[in-house]
């Protein structure tokens, strides 16, 4: 879907309400005029006025056309547009397109006026913030123009988000249309229901003609509803059985469904799949770790502060059953006893709910997965998980999968990191080391995953991948589903994957091996950027941590690379790179190490949320009876109760993340470094300038931004014309002074600009 500005009359310009009557309208014209059309057994594709009627021979296509607006639906390419009648705004230069530094300062300045009468309110036209955007974008058509706003969320005046509320609400439109329309077994079901016999014409539309003369408006919005309610209820019905039910009203339906293309075929499973996109929301780029989170926990976080702070998706831990340990120690969600999705964060329930309330916030959930190995013998036989399955794991029964002793390698344990059998055919600290070579094996892995495919996950961490063979995964990875459309997943979408490999050199298993099947976690980048941060290494060195660099001190390639400043192992002390990592502790060194990450351009970029701890074993936070306990709800100064750290919510990451959405287009250019710091523009758009040395350090760098005066990011935020941290004045030759103590930073961007 895309909003295109046309050339408008003056004055001329339609509500929103206006609009979206006459699609409802439209909506219900278009019903009585299949059921008209198919009554008199036309084969052909109607145009009627400014409707285009829906047939076989067109594919379903179906589209409205005026002088006010025009939008279509077009099964056989995939594709919904949208265009509106809008003013063109010409920028100082003559173009009829403005530039981003002056459409953003449109965005932020409370008195712009594009219309004498109008102060606080922009015109419906799509802003030219990405170089090149489509013409239409791909089901479920997401429009760029709706998802780029809501990165300004915390910036725009009102004007603004009535028409982001305004677009959201035609993108709902669109979305609940694709959702139907382009699901291969509901596309039968519609044309069941709507493509009736003269037989059955009276029974499926009784009362539309009276109910129409009566109020159509209302009776529009009731019968869309109404098909939308009865749609979805059988997304999930098979192809096949729906095809029964069509040909019995239909003869020849089905022949005529088949020819047209991308509806019932499915792209064949030898195909190359795209592992590698996480299917954020358009204007998104960043991933957090609620750490041991709860599900009810998580879906309100979605809700309450990853959406409205541009945060694109959340990595939840380990939700299938585990083995109950002493303690509850936080390790204990790495001691799989089952596949059933029931864990300390909830049950399947709670986690389907979870995910469609992420979803519908526009966050998407990826899910830490434990398919290496089982649970290790414990101090009781039989021993017991979360959701009260038994198991004996010396003896590598787990019943409740089932697995048995002959789905496992022989019994190793793994000694040598120089033999890549050995580390990954043998146990990993004394975990049962499944076989996933094994056919049976593979099957259980794969009916897992599909299940939460099917429950709305857009991905997976695979824990350990570096302890299994690159091509069994391939084989698992190749029997997974596409991710479901009901969702607002582009068709044909795999999962996004992302594979725990620790590899710091030297050892025969490297993170090269894994990155043809997806991403992999770049451990080395906690390792240096810890060292650099802590002041061990030369700031100079941070120029080899951007996407055109990285591969020169053999770090993976950007597009293969899932970067952090610290994970949950790493924190404590476990998987890689010892006391350089830096954490939460860390205080100001952390902040401008996530900072980097979040302002540079290499990766994709997950952040940790974190609990407080003392002993590396410790838990999450939880009551006397073993209770993981909330959060608690996001607060002026978004700080975290009970024990939680949530860095995700602090005001300065949260900056971070909206910068990041902002120059995620733009190129780094202007490299600019000396013995103790380093900075970058990112296009004309930010830039970001850091001290990573010992000392107080006064320089003058070249900003790329426009003259004038900025909010710094790390230190405070824009309120209105104001500044709540230090205010930075850009020079005309587009230069900054500063004074940088030791281990600090400063971040500029358009939306901050105050004057």
């Amino acid at each position: 879907m895309c909003f295109s500005p046309i050339k408008a009359r003056a004055n001329a310009y339609p509500s929103f309400s206006t609009i979206f009557t006459i699609m409802a309208a439209f909506g219900l014209i278009v019903l009585l005029l299949v059921n008209w059309s198919f009554n008199f057994n036309s084969i052909y594709g109607l145009q009627l006025g400014p409707f285009i009627i829906p047939s076989f021979d067109n594919g379903g296509a179906l589209g409205f056309s005026s002088s006010l607006l025009s939008a279509s639906i077009d099964p056989q390419s995939r594709r919904i547009s949208f265009e509106a009648q809008a003013p063109q705004q010409s920028s100082s230069s003559g173009s009829s397109s403005p530039s981003v530094s002056s459409l953003i300062e449109r965005f932020t300045n409370p008195f712009a006026s594009f219309l004498p009468s109008q102060t606080n309110a922009l015109p419906f036209q799509i802003p030219s913030i990405l170089p090149s955007a489509p013409s239409s974008v791909q089901i479920p058509g997401v429009s760029e123009f709706t998802n780029i706003l809501r990165s300004f969320s915390n910036a725009i005046p009102d004007g603004v988000n009535r028409i982001q509320n305004a677009a959201n609400d035609f993108q709902n439109i669109a979305t609940n249309a694709s959702r139907t329309i382009f699901n291969p077994s509901a596309v039968l079901d519609q044309f069941a229901r709507f493509i009736p016999t003269t037989g059955q014409r009276a029974s499926l539309f009784p009362n539309v003609a009276s109910a129409w003369n009566a109020n159509p408006v209302q009776s529009g919005f009731k019968l869309a509803s109404n098909a939308e309610v009865n749609f979805s209820s059988e997304i999930d019905e098979t192809p096949t059985q729906s095809r029964s039910s069509l040909a019995n009203i239909i003869p020849g339906a089905i022949s005529r469904l088949s020819s047209i293309p991308n509806i019932l075929a499915r792209e064949d499973s030898s195909s190359p799949v795209n592992h590698n996109d996480p299917h954020y929301y358009p204007g998104r780029h960043v991933m957090v770790h609620l750490f041991e989170w709860t599900f009810n926990n998580i879906a309100l976080e979605c809700e309450q502060v990853l959406e409205p702070g541009g945060y694109g998706g959340v990595q939840v831990s380990p939700v299938n059953e585990y083995a109950i340990v002493p303690n509850r120690p936080w390790w204990e969600r790495y001691q799989p006893i089952s596949y059933k999705i029931n864990s300390r964060s909830g049950n399947e329930q709670q986690f389907a709910s979870m995910v469609r309330r992420c979803n519908n916030a526009g966050v998407r959930v990826y899910v830490d997965i434990v398919v290496n190995h089982m649970a290790a013998p414990g101090s009781s036989v039989p021993l017991h998980g979360t959701a009260g399955s038994s198991s004996d794991p010396a003896n590598r029964d787990y019943p409740a999968v089932p697995y048995n002793r002959t789905h496992f390698h022989s019994d190793c344990t793994i000694q040598n990191y120089q033999n890549a059998t050995n580390v990954r055919d043998c146990a990993l600290n004394g975990l049962p080391d499944l076989n996933q070579a094994e056919p049976y094996v593979q099957d259980r892995i794969v009916t897992f995953m599909n299940q939460l495919i099917d429950l709305g996950v857009a991905g997976f961490r695979m824990d350990a991948s570096k302890h299994m063979q690159p091509e069994d995964l391939s084989a698992i990875y190749h029997r997974l589903n596409f991710l479901k459309v009901a969702f607002d997943f582009p068709m044909n979408a795999a999962p996004f994957i992302y594979q725990e490999v620790i590899d710091l050199g030297n050892e025969a298993v490297t993170a090269s091996q894994y990155t043809a099947l997806g991403e992999v976690t770049e451990f080395k980048y906690s390792l240096f950027i810890g060292l650099i941060f802590r002041g061990t290494l030369d700031a100079s060195a941070l120029q080899m941590f951007t996407k055109n660099n990285a591969t020169q001190i053999g770090l993976i390639p950007s597009e293969s690379a899932l970067v952090f400043v610290d994970n949950h192992d790493n924190q404590r002390g476990h998987g890689a790179g010892g006391d350089s990592i830096l954490t939460f502790k860390d205080g100001s060194k952390y902040v401008q190490a996530i900072a980097f990450t979040l302002a540079t351009d290499y990766g994709t970029v997950r952040l940790m949320s974190s609990y407080n701890f003392t002993d590396t074993n410790q838990g999450p936070p939880a009551d006397g009876r073993e209770n993981i306990l909330s959060p608690g709800n996001p607060t002026n100064d978004a700080s975290c109760q009970n024990g939680w750290i949530c860095e995700h919510r602090w005001p300065v990451v949260r900056r971070m993340v909206s910068f990041r959405s902002l120059v995620a287009p733009a190129p780094l250019t202007n490299v600019q470094f000396t013995s103790g710091t380093f900075a970058f523009c990112r296009g004309s758009v930010g830039f970001a300038v850091f001290n990573a040395g010992i000392k107080t350090y006064d320089g003058v760098w070249k900003t790329c931004l426009p003259a004038g005066e900025y909010c710094d990011i790390i230190s405070g935020e824009r309120v209105g014309s104001e500044c709540t941290g230090t205010r930075v004045l850009v020079s005309a030759d587009g230069t900054v002074s500063l004074t940088l103590p030791a281990f600090s930073s400063v971040v500029l961007d358009l939306i901050r600009r105050v004057s």
